[in-house]
């Protein structure tokens, strides 16, 4: 039995697969971004969700604008109230960077919502950190 695509299930899936094309070309833009700084401490992020825990985004971070951050953190976390206490910690270093965050806290990047963490990143971080980056 085959299924029949009516015109407006054809733009459906035309405007789901634009979508989904810009949404894949804001990753890759900002993971090959991120990784040009990660690079300098020998790591690497594959996809958004890495970030996830926090680790990478304090190193890209520290990298980035060229100092340690203040206070510990977990270098391999493993539960989610220590990934959510890294995340922290970079959103607060950004916040005294005056990094501005819009529409998103920690638990956000903890729990993996990827449009929320791509667009933080492409729209509001990126271009701050990039500026005092360079």
């Amino acid at each position: 039995m085959s299924t029949q695509l009516t015109g407006d299930k054809v733009d459906a899936l035309i405007r789901k697969a634009k979508a989904e094309g810009v949404s894949d070309r804001e990753t890759k833009a900002l993971l090959g971004w991120s990784n040009q700084f990660l690079k300098q401490r020998s790591l690497l992020a594959t996809s958004l969700d890495d970030f996830s825990d926090g680790v990478l985004l304090i190193n890209l971070l520290e990298v980035g604008f060229g100092e340690k951050l203040r206070g510990k953190y977990s270098t391999r976390p493993k539960l989610p109230i220590q990934k959510l206490e890294n995340v922290s910690l970079a959103f607060d270093f950004m916040d005294t960077r005056h990094v501005l965050l819009l529409s998103i806290d920690s638990h956000h990047v903890v729990a993996k919502t990827r449009r929320r963490s791509a667009s933080c990143s492409t729209t509001s971080c990126a271009p701050s950190c990039r500026a005092d980056f360079d």
